[in-house]
């Protein structure tokens, strides 16, 4: 996904093992606390010949975890795959939870946004859901009109605000990937913005609170219809969530944040998925060209710009879903001085520490003696300047 492979294989090592302490600040003489988190894995086991990893993913070492990826037409080929997946406390009162991204689609050409329309139309007569056609959507709405309705229904939202780390984090990603796109000369732009919607509910009798997250990217490339239009490419992502009992969403934030940095979508999963997926679009263009029935709707000089932009789908597609991959993480690079490996890990500790194998400590402190948490020879780690 445009993400360098070797650090992902690095970064899925180190995860083998980690503690991230999440404050260091005593109180009343207690000891600082700190999480064991253990490396997990989301597993696909029917959309290729055989079990395949599609997701990684730290969660606390003594929480119960579950996931798994569900097949099935969803609208856009980019969300023929739902990966998913919970993780529990043992007392059952705080829950973690990752949903599928979605998609849409629009172009600034009236005469192929009524193409696409129309070819929805059409699908829906034999049983196809369409991929659905309209512009960017801000993600406070994404949440409010399209995720809360249907993970929640009935739910009421009592307030709607940001996570200022998850926001910072998607200004950097997305300042990054429109510099590397202009190192390459992909005329590709991207926009996201992120939200949080804070619900209030009882369950099982019980006040609970919960956040859940969404962030919107639109990407907008040429569309190659000749008359300079674009093609955007619209997601939503990182749509999460995070219940704890009436009072204790604040408390456990920090975890929250570092179950999400952590997440990693497996490179030879994703190669095999968008090599579907393309299969796919390919198909859906070779019987895009002989309907003339939809076309003879059109006026001739627009057959033109429709060719152009249904030619130029998949790539806009594809580009959509690496931009994903990148804005999703809300990492920072670190180099292990020993052995020179570069790692990306969780960017809202800034300090961190390599020991004992393959274990590694965040902290916020950088006065943390690392020792003091767990026992053994630690070295501090380099920070790396980050790359796309």
């Amino acid at each position: 996904m445009n993400v360098n492979m070797s650090w992902r294989r690095a970064s899925r090592a180190l995860a083998m093992s980690a503690v991230l302490v999440l404050s260091m600040a005593a109180v009343d003489g207690a000891p600082p606390r700190y999480f064991k988190m253990k490396s997990v894995q989301v597993i696909d086991k029917g959309g290729f010949a055989k079990p395949t990893p599609a997701m990684d993913v730290l969660v606390p070492s003594d929480w119960t975890f579950e996931g798994g990826v569900q097949w099935a037409n969803r609208g856009c080929f980019a969300d023929l795959a739902a990966v998913t997946f919970k993780t529990t406390s043992p007392d059952g009162k705080i829950v973690i939870e990752a949903f599928p991204s979605f998609s849409w689609q629009a172009v600034d050409n009236p005469s192929v946004q009524r193409y696409l329309i129309a070819e929805n139309q059409e699908g829906l007569k034999v049983g196809l859901k369409p991929c659905p056609v309209f512009g960017p959507v801000p993600a406070a709405d994404v949440l409010r009109k399209r995720v809360i309705p249907q993970l929640r229904p009935g739910k009421e939202i009592a307030a709607m605000d940001t996570s200022a780390d998850l926001d910072r984090a998607i200004k950097t990603r997305v300042a990054a990937i429109q510099a590397q796109q202009s190192k390459s000369g992909q005329p590709v732009q991207v926009r996201a913005d992120a939200a949080r919607a804070r619900l209030k509910y009882d369950l099982d009798g019980a006040p609970v609170e919960e956040w859940i997250i969404g962030v919107s990217m639109a990407q907008a490339s040429p569309s190659g219809d000749g008359h300079g239009g674009h093609r955007l490419d619209c997601r939503a992502i990182m749509l999460m969530s995070m219940r704890a009992p009436a009072g204790q969403l604040e408390a456990n934030e920090k975890l929250f944040d570092a179950v999400r940095g952590s997440i990693q979508v497996e490179p030879d999963w994703q190669r095999q998925y968008l090599a579907i997926v393309s299969q796919l679009s390919a198909a859906q263009n070779q019987q895009r060209a002989a309907r003339d029935q939809i076309r003879a709707k059109f006026q001739q000089d627009e057959i033109a710009a429709i060719n152009g932009v249904v030619a130029n789908s998949q790539a806009g597609a594809n580009q959509a879903v690496a931009g994903e991959s990148q804005i999703i993480r809300g990492v920072e690079t670190y180099r292990d001085p020993g052995t020179g490996k570069q790692y990306e890990l969780d960017s809202k500790y800034g300090n961190a520490w390599m020991g004992n194998g393959n274990q590694v400590i965040l902290s916020d402190d950088p006065n943390l003696n690392p020792s003091s948490v767990a026992p053994g020879s630690w070295t501090p780690m380099e920070h790396v300047q980050a790359q796309p």
